[in-house]
Order: C-alpha cells, then sequence, then structure tokens
C-alpha cells in the first residue's frame, strides 16, 4: 500500500481513495486472523491515525489522501504504533521539506515563514473572529507526503524490529 501511495503522489501530488480504502480493508481483515490486532485495536488505530493527521489537513499542510493513508496504516498498527508512526512521519517530513527548501535555494524563506506561522498559530484559536486563516505555503515544490510516511513506517518497524 505504501509503495503505491508513494508511486501515485511522486506522479500526480493525489493518492487514490480506492488504495486507502483497500488498505484499510486489508488491514481489518489481517486484525481478525490468529494472532493479529483483533478488530476492536484495528478501528480504533484507525480513527487515531485518523484523528493524528486530521489538524495538519484543517490548516492545509496535508492533503486529505495522506490523512486517510495514515488512518488505513492504523488497522495494521492500532494504538500506541499509529501514533509513534505519525510522530515519525512529522519529522522525515520535515527533514524532507527542508532538504527539498535547501536544493532549491529556498531555506532562509521556508525558515521565515514556518516562524511566522508558528507566532501566529495562537491567535487561529484565541481570536474572537469566526474567520479561519489557513497556513499558505509559497513554494512551488511540493513535497509527495506519502514518502514521509512510508519513511515513518519504516522507522518504526526498525525500531520494533
Amino acid at each position: 500500500m505504501l509503495l503505491l501511495a508513494m508511486w501515485w503522489d511522486i506522479r500526480t501530488h493525489h493518492i487514490p481513495n480506492a488504495l486507502t480504502l483497500i488498505g484499510l480493508t486489508v488491514g481489518i481483515v489481517i486484525a481478525n486472523l490468529p494472532g493479529g490486532l483483533g478488530w476492536q485495536k484495528a478501528v480504533f488505530g484507525t480513527l487515531a491515525g485518523l484523528l493524528a493527521f486530521m489538524p495538519l489537513y484543517l490548516f492545509r499542510l496535508l492533503g486529505a489522501g495522506d490523512v486517510k493513508l495514515l488512518a488505513a496504516l492504523g488497522a495494521y498498527l492500532g494504538i500506541p504504533g499509529i501514533f509513534e508512526v505519525a510522530l515519525l512521519s512529522g519529522l522525515a517530513g520535515g527533514l524532507l521539506a527542508l532538504s527539498i527548501a535547501l536544493f532549491h535555494g529556498e531555506l532562509k524563506e521556508t525558515i521565515g515563514l514556518m516562524g511566522k506561522t508558528l507566532a501566529n498559530l495562537p491567535w487561529q484559536f484565541t481570536s474572537s473572529s469566526s474567520t479561519f486563516e489557513p497556513i499558505t505555503v509559497t513554494s512551488s515544490h511540493k513535497l509527495p507526503y506519502a514518502i514521509a510516511i512510508s519513511i515513518g513506517t519504516l522507522g518504526y518497524w526498525m525500531l520494533k524490529h
């Protein structure tokens, strides 16, 4: 599932719903096999994966496909595994984004944007205004985030084995 998600994300900057739905279904089936997580842990892992990346989607830092991909992984990993993958994926994504910015000569601009975003983030939650201001990315160099999720998953697997 991760290899296909990376391939699609690199080529189209989109992860198909069919891929994540099939991955989720297979994960729940595997969870019900002898020695598997069990369907309850698979479902809770899926919900945890969905919730872990939802704030990043709401701030338009990730696409819906990235959120659904992590949710599908939750069916395989359960809790707390999916949170560990989310953390490792975030670290991998940050390093990849900084590497892309450095490669394209946009590191200073990217770090400035990150600082501005972090400084303004508390106002998003405390402002009495009902308007929501999404975080905007000015670079034209998008990171196919399925790569970061795959690296995070590989890192999790390596740490566990």
